[in-house]
C-alpha cells in the first residue's frame, strides 16, 4: 500500500500545495503513484521568465524519499552537463545530501524551492549560455567523492576514497579494522567517531546506490 492510501491527510495537503504553487500542472494517480505533470515556471523578481515541461513522480514510500523529476521538453538533451540522466531524470543533488537541503523533512513546497527551483534556473542558463551557472558537483563517482570530501572534511583524495569504501559497504566497519585515515591504528583507536557519524548521515538506500562505484 502506498502513502496515498496510508496517509490521506498528507496526500490532500501535498495536492493542495501543488495546485497552489503550480496551477497549470495536472495531478494524476491512475498509476497508483502521485504524478504532477505540466509547465513548471521560473521566476525572476516575481515575473515568470521561462517554463519547462516536467513530470514529478512521488515514490510509494513518500515522504521517506523525494519525488523523481523527469524533463519532458523535446529540445533538451539528456546529458551530464545539464545534470540530466539518460532516462530524462533530473540530478538535483547527491542522494546523501538531500536531507541537508531539506532538514525539516520532505514536503513538496520545500522540495520545489530548495532543490527543483535551482535546477530549473540551471536549465534556463544552459539554454541561454551553453553552460551550467551554479557551483555543482562533478558527475558519477567523482561527484560522490567530492561530496564525501565535504562530509568528512578531508581533502586528500586517496584518504577520501578509503573512507568511501567503508561508508557505503553493506556491513559497518568493525573497531579492529585499520582506520582509513592511513595512521595504521585501529579504527576504534583513531577516527571511529568520524566514521560512524558520517555513515549515519548516509541512508542505507543511498549506501546501496553508491556501492556500484566503489
Amino acid at each position: 500500500m502506498s502513502w496515498i492510501q496510508q496517509n490521506r491527510e498528507l496526500y490532500n495537503e501535498e495536492c493542495s500545495a501543488i495546485r497552489q504553487r503550480l496551477p497549470d500542472v495536472e495531478i494524476n494517480t491512475d498509476s497508483g503513484l502521485l504524478v504532477a505533470k505540466g509547465p513548471f515556471p521560473i521566476f525572476k523578481e516575481g515575473v515568470i521568465i521561462r517554463r519547462y515541461i516536467l513530470a514529478l513522480v512521488f515514490p510509494k514510500n513518500y515522504p521517506e524519499w523525494v519525488p523523481t523529476v523527469f524533463m519532458l521538453e523535446p529540445h533538451v538533451k539528456y546529458i551530464p552537463d545539464r545534470h540530466i540522466f539518460n532516462n530524462g531524470g533530473a540530478c538535483l543533488c547527491l542522494p546523501h545530501e538531500v536531507m541537508q537541503h531539506l532538514p525539516n523533512g520532505i514536503r513538496f513546497a520545500d522540495f520545489l524551492d530548495r532543490l527543483l527551483a535551482p535546477w530549473l534556473i540551471g536549465q534556463a542558463s544552459y539554454d541561454k549560455h551553453g553552460k551550467w551557472p551554479l557551483p555543482a558537483r562533478a558527475h558519477n563517482r567523482e561527484g560522490i567523492l567530492e561530496g564525501f570530501s565535504d562530509l568528512l572534511d578531508i581533502k586528500e583524495p586517496e584518504v577520501v576514497e578509503r573512507y568511501a569504501r567503508l561508508l557505503v559497504r553493506k556491513n559497518p566497519a568493525k573497531g579492529h579494522e585499520p582506520c582509513p585515515c592511513g595512521s595504521e591504528l585501529k579504527l576504534r583507536d583513531c577516527h571511529k567517531d568520524l566514521y560512524y557519524r558520517c555513515r549515519d548521515k548516509i541512508p542505507s538506500r543511498v549506501q546501496e546506490m553508491y556501492r556500484k562505484w566503489f
